[in-house]
């Protein structure tokens, strides 16, 4: 049996094997919680206020436990998942007010983990370099943010 390695970043293009396969019949790899690569934004609480601020006020500190949890994928931006032969994101989207008032959309992990505009960027400039290559986008929950006023 002979054993054949693909470069990460274009192992679609680079296996004639895919070519002969429809998207149903393909076993995509992946990551969970694409986006959340970064310190979460505690400012911004996504799918449950209430919950965050019942954490802070009978533990404080939870932001470090939390900043653990909330980092499913620590220090790989969705362009180096790309490069490192991800195919399949998953995504959490949400909308909140942004540093400056404006209203913009976050990719969120129950914090804000990155910005929408920021991980479509990403999947851009990796598409641009590597037009062969598929891509599945998963937008599994959307969380809708009450704005405080």
């Amino acid at each position: 049996m002979s054993s054949t390695t693909y470069p990460h970043q274009s192992w679609m293009a680079s296996c004639s094997a895919t070519a002969k396969l429809t998207p149903f019949q393909f076993c995509f790899p992946g990551t969970h919680d694409s986006g959340a690569y970064q310190n979460p934004d505690f400012t911004i609480v996504a799918s449950n206020e209430a919950m965050a601020k019942s954490i802070e006020r009978f533990a404080p500190g939870y932001q470090m436990v939390a900043t653990r949890w909330a980092l499913s994928q620590p220090g790989q931006t969705v362009y180096d998942q790309l490069m490192n032969g991800v195919r399949y994101l998953d995504f959490r989207i949400s909308n909140a007010k942004d540093e400056q008032g404006k209203p913009t959309f976050f990719l969120i992990h129950t914090f804000v983990v990155s910005r929408l505009e920021t991980v479509l960027d990403d999947i851009v400039r990796f598409l641009e370099g590597h037009p062969s290559e598929l891509l599945v986008i998963d937008i599994g929950l959307y969380y809708q943010i009450v704005p405080q006023d």
